[in-house]
């Protein structure tokens, strides 16, 4: 994976490179794609009765208990493992007001618990949240996760965490072919299959799809240890417990961050990708854009990045005025405390509770003030 992709890397933060789900992928298809014409073959054998009960055992506890959550067939264990999570809030009738997107930088720096907490101490109002921030995710994929996830969960608002990081050139360009290629997410934003079709009706064949990995036992091993150490919460947050070292040092000249930042102009496909997002507002979701924060050492402050800074903030501003949705910047938000840092770009599980309650206050004003639509009502 290449190391430019915010949202990667983080320390404690377990990942499975896109270069070594790829192979999978290709394998795994070819299982999902047996699968699916076994499935098609035995309804047009008349064995319904058979696959009605394997429909009925596929969502008893009692297996599911024993086995992994069953997958989506997009060979990333974070987005699938958050689509579970959703679901099931969603199965047992809660309603989700507020969707938080972006990288890794959203799903390890956002509790929806303390930001609620925040919100009702302003608005005297209880709001329901849930995060769907994604290991690396790129501006340029904001808006088909967008979709994605704004079609299972239906949320009054959706809140976009970025970075200028997002915007650089080719990043994680192996994650965005998985997620553009996954008959399940074509599948939900229209494009008609049978695998599609089966993963998001059949709990039978979604619980195979896990077991793809089979072909690849590094893979397998790492998913498997994903899922039952993977500190992910109800609400989809995934702190990070760590502290990091020597967070002071900028990154050296030859890294390959400060390297894209030399002549760094936002990615024409990126803000492609963040105007996707944006275009949720005509279908009645309210957006808002956030610029989160990073370590005051990171390049993006520093005197090598601070042209590189201005084009990221002109480029964010100007794309969400464009659809008259508000940007925040980092600077107008409450800071982070000094311990609240696992790297230069991801904040601990001590940085995140101090900033989602801050984040949460900030949207509980701007509610009260009624530049906000309230999104519980």
């Amino acid at each position: 994976m290449t190391p430019l992709a915010h949202g990667t890397g983080a320390a404690g933060v377990p990942s499975l490179a896109p270069h070594r789900l790829l192979p999978t992928a290709l394998a795994g298809g070819l299982l999902a794609a047996l699968a699916a014409v076994a499935v098609g073959f035995a309804l047009l054998a008349g064995r319904a009765a058979g696959l009605a009960g394997a429909e009925v055992l596929a969502r008893t506890n009692v297996l599911r208990a024993h086995l992994l959550p069953p997958g989506m067939g997009t060979s990333i264990p974070q987005l699938e493992f958050g689509v579970s999570r959703l679901e099931t809030l969603v199965a047992r009738g809660d309603r989700i007001d507020c969707l938080f997107l972006g990288s890794s930088v959203v799903s390890s720096g956002v509790d929806p618990l303390r930001f609620a907490d925040a919100y009702a101490e302003r608005t005297g109002r209880a709001i329901r949240c849930f995060n769907a921030g994604e290991l690396a995710l790129p501006a340029a994929s904001a808006g088909v996760i967008g979709e994605l996830f704004t079609k299972l969960a239906r949320p009054r608002l959706v809140i976009y965490g970025t970075t200028s990081r997002d915007y650089i050139p080719n990043v994680a360009t192996e994650l965005r072919a998985l997620i553009d290629q996954a008959p399940w997410v074509r599948y939900r934003l229209g494009a008609m299959s049978l695998r599609g079709w089966l993963v998001e009706h059949s709990y039978a064949y979604r619980q195979l799809l896990p077991y793809r990995l089979w072909f690849d036992p590094p893979a397998w091993d790492l998913m498997q240890r994903l899922e039952r150490a993977s500190p992910m919460t109800a609400e989809g947050f995934l702190p990070i417990e760590a502290s990091g070292k020597d967070l002071d040092r900028p990154p050296a000249p030859d890294h390959p961050l400060s390297v894209a930042y030399r002549d760094y102009r936002p990615d024409p496909e990126a803000l492609a990708g963040l105007d996707r997002l944006l275009r949720l507002r005509a279908a009645g979701i309210d957006v808002l854009v956030v610029e989160f924060p990073s370590h005051p050492s990171s390049i993006e402050y520093g005197d090598r990045g601070e042209r590189a800074y201005r084009r990221f903030l002109d480029a964010v501003a100007g794309a969400a005025a464009q659809r008259q949705v508000a940007f925040w910047t980092a600077a107008s938000l409450p800071g982070v405390p000094a311990d609240g840092w696992v790297d230069q770009g991801h904040m601990n599980v001590r940085g995140a509770r101090a900033f989602s309650a801050g984040l949460g206050r900030r949207v509980g004003e701007a509610v009260s003030r009624g530049e906000l639509a309230d999104p519980t009502r």
